[in-house]
């Protein structure tokens, strides 16, 4: 793999990418989508008008997650650590049946993911514990945009504004088990490093060069990442044409989603690396 390969990813959203200029559209559940913006709209729940840009483009990318999926925002869950100590865990989006737990998180192409130790070990506790009468299906939902200069666009045009830059700026999604997020978030492997201190969160961090290259080289990546790339699948799909989100069309854009072929095998590998790491 050559480093500047595909950098081309960041401004193009097929460029280097013919695998998936031709895949199927993704089926979504909602092609209608409202975010609100308006004085009323803005005092529903959930909505607090003095939230910073970063968590209004948040909730952006968390409605268009559930127009894919269908799915509840926001539903808290209160459970007891090995350690005796409650804690609680917020999911952005939530199944019942079946059940399934959902992270939206939406990183800049020109950003690394951050993968925080907090709320990586809330989502491992919740999937190996036993809150849930059956362990969760629990996933993250990656997405990349080159949207820039929030502060602008909002003084600019509003949260109308920040919402057409992003129809037309999101590059890529990338959507993942919680059994690879957090082999990549226990870092060691290319691509990835820990922060902390004072200055950062305690976190990883997934390196846009290997969001680029998972993106169009996801088998090889793999090996890369000291993962058995045939334990799991890949589905290169398109996003639809026809989506819109407070009468703005979505562009179309490139989707990565990776499958375990054997989703209790990947659970029992995650029981043992908690097992192995608490101090008993």
């Amino acid at each position: 793999m050559r480093g500047e390969r595909y950098k081309l990813i960041r401004t193009g959203r097929f460029n280097e990418l013919p695998d998936y200029f031709g895949a199927p559209y993704l089926k979504i559940k909602n092609k209608s989508l409202i975010y609100p913006t308006s004085e009323l709209q803005l005092s529903l729940p959930g909505f607090d008008r003095s939230s910073g840009l970063n968590v209004r483009l948040g909730r952006f990318f968390e409605i268009l997650a559930q127009g894919i999926y269908g799915g509840k925002i926001g539903e808290f869950f209160e459970f007891s650590e090995w350690n005796g100590k409650n804690k609680g865990s917020e999911p952005d989006i939530t199944h019942q049946k079946p059940n399934i737990l959902r992270e939206v998180k939406a990183t800049s192409v020109r950003y690394s993911l951050m993968l925080r130790d907090e709320q990586m070990e809330k989502y491992l506790s919740l999937q190996i514990g036993e809150y849930f009468p059956k362990p969760p299906i629990i996933r993250f939902e990656i997405f990349r945009h080159n949207v820039k200069d929030l502060p602008g666009i909002f003084n600019k045009g509003g949260l109308e504004g920040i919402i057409k830059e992003l129809t037309e700026g999101i590059r890529a999604m990338i959507s993942f088990p919680f059994s690879i997020m957090y082999r990549i978030y226990q870092a060691g492997i290319p691509f990835t490093g820990k922060y902390g201190g004072e200055t950062f969160h305690n976190s990883t961090r997934f390196y846009t060069s290997g969001l680029n290259y998972l993106l169009a080289e996801p088998e090889e990546t793999f090996k890369k990442l000291e993962i058995d790339p045939e334990s799991f699948e890949f589905q290169k799909k398109r996003f639809p044409c026809n989506v819109i989100i407070n009468e703005e069309k979505i562009s179309s854009f490139p989707i990565l989603i990776i499958n375990e072929k054997n989703p209790e095998a990947e659970l029992e590998n995650l029981k043992e690396i908690f097992y192995d790491d608490v101090p008993f």
